[in-house]
């Protein structure tokens, strides 16, 4: 999935590649280190090229919403998560049995994962659980950092199971 925007009528094609310790935004082919620190749901410390800004994102159906160094942008989503379910039988899915937070990331897109490994731990309602594996192949989306909240049902982890089975 690489999520589409729409931004003054021109289309921007944003691939997030989540790590251990930050993220790298593919912006139509440039780019972006960055390190979000979630303070909760909306707020953040956003650290680009060692600047630091305090942002403020949020969705309201298909807009996405951001406040960062006294300005406003108002960002059309034109594509989104649709796109991995659509793909079906070649994915595998790992949503949030519950709301919670993002305690580690035990994996980064592109690791290749067996079934039964461990992707990411989370807590919720106190406990701190490990969301696994539920299929072998290669890791494509992990749309939370650590310290991120989310609801119940949302994606925490995708995994392209197709690559994998051509291997065999």
């Amino acid at each position: 999935m690489k999520p589409v925007y729409r931004f003054n009528s021109e289309q921007y094609s944003v691939h997030p590649v989540r790590c251990l310790n930050g993220l790298t935004l593919n912006i139509d082919g440039r780019q972006v280190h960055a390190h979000v620190d979630w303070q909760d749901n909306s707020q953040c410390l956003l650290t680009i090229a060692g600047n630091s800004y305090q942002a403020y994102a949020v969705q309201d159906d298909q807009q996405l919403y951001i406040h960062l160094a006294n300005r406003t942008w108002v960002l059309d989503i034109v594509a989104d998560e649709s796109d991995l379910v659509a793909a079906g039988a070649a994915g595998s899915r790992e949503d949030a049995p519950m709301p919670g937070v993002v305690i580690e990331l035990r994996v980064c897109e592109g690791d290749t994962v067996a079934n039964g490994d461990t992707l990411l731990l989370i807590e919720s309602m106190k406990l701190q659980i490990e969301i696994k594996a539920q299929a072998a192949g290669v890791v494509t989306q992990l749309p939370f950092t650590a310290g991120a909240s989310f609801n119940k049902g949302d994606l925490l982890a995708a995994i392209d199971v197709a690559s994998e089975e051509s291997d065999q």
